[in-house]
């Protein structure tokens, strides 16, 4: 499997409850055993994946992935940008790769409905990334938890027939203390919103 996209596959989170950070689709490729190559940073726009992350991708692979469009929304989004970058992903991937899934964006419906709409138009595998609550989301309002990435796993190995990521480790429960942080966290990231908006 070869991963590309920003900071959703790159996967660099804290453990949470017992279940270690990484990329949703590190999970699934270590559960099923295959070699994995990841191309990703966090912060990078389509263009820069395109540009940057995707050249890297060399050689054939059973399994592609990538995503892009999160960095778009939040920097303002241009949507021909972000359809000629995901259209150019998704044709590089398709090429090399013998199934390829995306990952939609959750902060953004224009986004997400742009890459819906490239993966019917090349047969990609759409995965949801859509999560909420303490456990799965982290309080910026952008990044999945480490037990987030391993729920969007799960789905993806679902989509893809495997085993569920989930079956390989035990989610442990939070103390008080976790939900104190989390809330003090949010309560600081809504602020920064407030004021730059």
């Amino acid at each position: 499997m070869v991963a590309i996209g920003d900071s959703l596959v790159n996967g660099l989170t804290k453990e949470v409850a017992g279940v270690p950070g990484k990329s949703w689709a590190r999970w699934v490729a270590e559960t099923e055993g295959m070699e994995y190559r990841q191309y990703a940073k966090g912060g990078l726009t389509s263009t820069r994946i395109v540009n940057e992350l995707l050249p890297q991708v060399q050689g054939r692979h059973d399994y592609g992935v990538f995503n892009m469009g999160t960095n778009d929304a939040l920097k303002g989004l241009d949507a021909a940008v972000l359809r000629a970058n995901a259209e150019k992903a998704a044709a590089t991937l398709t090429s090399c790769c013998d199934r390829v899934m995306v990952l939609d964006v959750a902060v953004s419906p224009v986004a997400s409905g742009i890459i819906h709409e490239v993966a019917a138009d090349f047969g990609l595998t759409v995965i949801d990334s859509r999560l909420s609550g303490p456990l799965l989301f982290q309080p910026d309002g952008i990044h999945p938890t480490a037990v987030g990435q391993l729920i969007i796993a799960d789905r993806a190995a679902d989509a893809l027939g495997f085993k569920s990521p989930s079956t390989t480790v035990t989610v442990g429960r939070l103390g008080v203390r976790y939900f104190v942080r989390y809330g003090l966290r949010w309560a600081k990231f809504k602020t920064r919103s407030i004021l730059r908006g």
